[in-house]
């Protein structure tokens, strides 16, 4: 039997929320679920298949902060 997984699993998985995701799918950044009435999910073999493959696409140099971040009010406790 194969594992599916919801969009639920996908978003904890991703670190995002559901409705990132479907932004994602609208836009085609992530494969498209399947669809059985109005439950949708993913293989996992099919999802762990296009990660492998997209991987080193979406790879891009960290953005570095050109300006210090300024806070206002009252600076917090230290930890």
């Amino acid at each position: 039997m194969e594992d599916k997984l919801d969009q639920h699993a996908i978003a904890a998985f991703f670190g995002v929320t559901t409705r990132t995701l479907r932004t994602w799918i609208q836009t085609r950044e992530l494969l498209e679920p399947h669809r059985i009435g109005r439950r949708q999910f993913w293989l996992k073999e099919e999802l762990e298949a296009w990660l492998r493959d997209r991987a080193p696409q979406k790879v891009k140099p960290a953005k570095t902060a050109s300006k210090p971040i300024l806070r206002r009010g009252r600076p917090r406790a230290p930890a």
